[in-house]
């Protein structure tokens, strides 16, 4: 599941960096890297111990909300991508609205209101609104890429709706992959007429995931 959120992040690129300020394999933010006394962000080293830590800092605080373990992951992931307060303002909002908030499925359901003018009026939400839905989709696009390492069938099916596009940058060379099974598998296999046609969906909607919220 590390590897899947890494490539989900930065598709193994050392130096890749956001808009917003992410770097390295994991795409850390710097005031996250100074919570874990991270010099270098760009040393895969120093990048995946800060976001190991960050992981397990993660997996504690939502430990006693998720049923199960395999529900802990699906939190742990969209709190990486959405940031842990805001995951929290999803919980809050749930459970105001008598929602199960022991899976992810039922929070999925809430979500979609926190990109909301209105959600700003909601007095439990404290950490502005955000764009839920590309969370979900974040969730699934890691989850899928767990499945294609493992060699087993993509457990999501991916809809136009929930294209989830890496933005990587280094300098002025900007690459853009479309993350679902079909184009990796194609991709992956070196298959350069295959790359020349995930080019063409760049106007899909999509959430640029090293764009964080978090981190």
């Amino acid at each position: 599941m590390f590897a899947a959120l890494i490539w989900s992040e930065s598709r193994f690129r050392i130096q890749a960096n956001s808009q917003r300020g992410a770097f390295g394999l994991m795409q850390m933010m710097p005031r996250t890297a100074d919570r874990y006394e991270i010099e270098n962000l760009l040393d895969p080293k120093e990048n995946i111990e800060a976001g190991a830590s960050y992981i397990s800092r993660l997996q504690s605080k939502f430990r006693d909300t998720a049923a199960n373990d395999n529900e802990l992951v699906k939190f742990t992931l969209a709190a990486y991508n959405a940031g842990e307060g805001r995951i929290y303002d999803c919980i809050k909002l749930a459970r105001a609205q008598g929602i199960d908030t022991g899976t992810w499925e039922s929070l999925c359901t809430v979500l979609p209101q926190m990109s909301q003018d209105s959600i700003l009026l909601v007095e439990d939400v404290r950490h502005g609104k955000f764009k839920g839905k590309e969370t979900v989709a974040y969730v699934k696009a890691v989850l899928n890429q767990y499945d294609i390492f493992n060699g087993t069938q993509p457990r999501y099916k991916v809809q136009p709706t929930d294209t989830v596009l890496v933005m990587i940058e280094e300098t002025e060379d900007v690459e853009r992959i479309l993350l679902s099974p079909d184009s990796l598998s194609r991709i992956d296999s070196g298959d350069e007429k295959a790359r020349n046609q995930e080019e063409e969906h760049d106007d899909q909607p999509g959430c640029h995931i090293s764009g964080k919220h978090r981190r």
